[in-house]
């Protein structure tokens, strides 16, 4: 046989055993390939969720990053984007595009899974100007006294909150899409409506980083009790190693840590 034919065979061989025994002990790339990115979205709804890819992204957003990598480390990445909460709620639902949805009330989670473990508190108040005497008794006053109502589409209120809603839309302003908060800060500075229904810790955090004076406006009531808040997930698997994270993180002192970024205290 010719000797170049034989020098070519031979490292035909030799090419193909280390080909094989690469692929064979090929652990590190097995690994990497199966690490799962988890997207979870919402539109901006600051403390909770803030700016993707900022030093303060949201605490919600960093818990659940954190708390993954406590419970399933190297498991998981997790993308946090902005997207509008009705679209943000009909694609976790699909969970295709996104796996979860960030500050939902258990209500609103129908069709996906909550963790066991809560992941905050909202508690639910109207504001007005300060200059407005106006404070909110119940339903029936705010009906009689034609007060103009101020919320953001999609979200899910109470349920007298959500009938009232329905049933007097000509005393409601509905804003739509992403950023909707400081829309109906803004409604509630020329007088376009005279309430405006949000989460306390939101709305102040909102107010001041708007860079308007906290005085220029105060809280006139709250609706309901609190209640509590979680990021919800398309997966039954991922909002249980979302809870076991949210303990361990708890347990460990690093809630507090995150919290502390955001000028917040522990829920519990």
């Amino acid at each position: 046989m010719n000797v170049n034919l034989k020098l070519s065979i031979l490292w035909v061989a030799i090419l193909s055993w280390i080909i094989s025994n690469n692929v064979v002990n090929a652990e590190p790339l097995t690994e990497n390939a199966s690490v799962q990115q988890i997207v979870i979205a919402a539109d901006e709804w600051c403390p909770y969720n803030c700016q993707p890819d900022s030093d303060q992204p949201g605490y919600m957003v960093e818990m659940v990053q954190q708390g993954l990598e406590l419970v399933a480390p190297g498991r998981y990445t997790v993308k946090y984007t902005q997207v509008p909460w009705e679209r943000a709620m009909k694609l976790a639902r699909i969970g295709d595009k996104v796996h979860g949805i960030i500050g939902a009330i258990a209500s609103e989670a129908e069709g996906l899974h909550v963790p066991i473990q809560s992941q905050g508190l909202m508690y639910a108040k109207l504001f007005v100007r300060s200059s407005n005497d106006w404070r909110y008794e119940n339903i029936a006053q705010m009906i009689s006294s034609c007060v103009k109502f101020g919320a953001i589409s999609g979200y899910d209120y109470s349920e007298q909150i959500a009938a009232f809603i329905v049933q007097h839309p000509k005393q409601v302003e509905l804003v739509y899409g992403d950023p909707a908060l400081p829309k109906l800060i803004k409604f509630l500075m020329v007088d376009r409506v005279d309430t405006i229904i949000e989460d306390q810790a939101v709305f102040w955090y909102n107010v001041k980083t708007l860079g308007h004076d906290r005085d220029s406006f105060r809280e006139a009531g709250g609706i309901d009790q609190p209640q509590n808040l979680y990021v919800a997930f398309h997966d039954k698997q991922v909002a249980e190693l979302v809870s076991r994270g949210t303990v361990e993180l708890r347990e460990k002192g690093l809630l507090d840590a995150i919290l502390k970024k955001y000028n917040l205290q522990d829920w519990q």
